[in-house]
């Protein structure tokens, strides 16, 4: 458990990128096309181009380990330490505090404009659901949302 995290050619074998950066045990690990993102217990999530192996942002807003994450080419969302944050993935800023003096967050998930979160607070578990669409969270960066959802009406136009 060194810290790193390696990209793998699985038709040769061969490792073709290491990833270094994290401080200790790198729990979490998510794909997509266009980010590679790690968190680890050192309390940071790392931004990762999942082609070239290049480092594009390191997330620090946590002060414990991070129990969940989900991302996708606009957003992550990411819990532990009493703390749920949502983070605008291009740029790597802290967007908002979504929840905050928890006693922890287990488990994150969102599909489009829906979030729901389970957390633990005052000796109760509970989910929580955030709608990040028309009307919600004054913070959340509208103009991006609405490029993607214009990009992916195009892009089902054109098929």
């Amino acid at each position: 458990m060194d810290g790193t995290v390696r990209i793998w050619d699985i038709r040769t074998g061969e490792c073709i990128h290491i990833l270094e950066g994290h401080t200790s045990l790198v729990g979490l690990l998510a794909i997509s096309p266009s980010y590679l993102v790690s968190a680890a217990a050192d309390s940071t999530i790392r931004i990762w181009d999942p082609t070239t192996g290049d480092l594009l942002h390191v997330l620090s807003a946590h002060t414990g380990a991070i129990t969940t994450f989900q991302h996708d080419d606009l957003k992550l969302v990411s819990g532990g330490d009493g703390i749920l944050i949502l983070w605008d993935v291009q740029e790597g800023t802290l967007i908002d505090e979504l929840l905050a003096g928890v006693s922890g967050v287990w488990q994150v998930a969102f599909e489009g404009r829906w979030c729901a979160a389970a957390r633990n607070s005052s000796d109760a578990t509970m989910i929580d659901v955030w709608d990040f669409g028309e009307g919600s969270n004054p913070s959340w960066p509208r103009d991006k949302v609405k490029e993607q959802a214009e990009s992916d009406d195009e892009s089902i136009e054109e098929d």
